[in-house]
């Protein structure tokens, strides 16, 4: 299968390392374009404000790496509840592959309680290819 569109939403956490490499990888073969997504969960006006600027400036080194991969790369900043903003995103920009990380927690509490990750396999309409974290990453 050929992918056009990809979308890797990000955690600013270690594995986006791991989740960039692989979107532009995929992307590479496919000669796809990447939108590197990072949601904000936002509870005050002053919060907002900050933390646009930061996923800005974080999105911005990663989009540095896709773009020297020779891949077409896009940013963007959303605001609310990750899962219901990457599916969002999907339609938005009309991924037809998502690309994200999971730290591979088998426990059962963690599959009881849901995460984003999960949220986005069950009730996402395009494959997702899971990245997982190293262990001690």
């Amino acid at each position: 299968m050929s992918y056009r569109t990809i979308l890797a939403p990000l955690k600013m956490e270690e594995i986006d390392e791991l989740v960039v490499e692989q979107a532009a990888y995929v992307a590479r073969l496919c000669g796809a374009s990447v939108t590197l997504l990072v949601v904000d969960h936002i509870h005050t006006r002053d919060a907002g404000a900050y933390l646009r600027e930061r996923s800005r400036a974080y999105l911005a080194e990663k989009k540095v790496y896709v773009a020297e991969q020779g891949v077409a790369v896009e940013t963007l900043v959303l605001e609310g509840e990750p899962e219901e903003q990457i599916l969002r995103a999907v339609d938005d920009i009309k991924a037809d592959l998502v690309v994200m990380g999971s730290h591979g927690h088998g426990h059962m509490r963690h599959l009881l309680l849901g995460s984003v990750t999960e949220a986005v396999l069950r009730e996402g309409e395009v494959p997702v290819l899971l990245v997982k974290a190293r262990k001690g990453g």
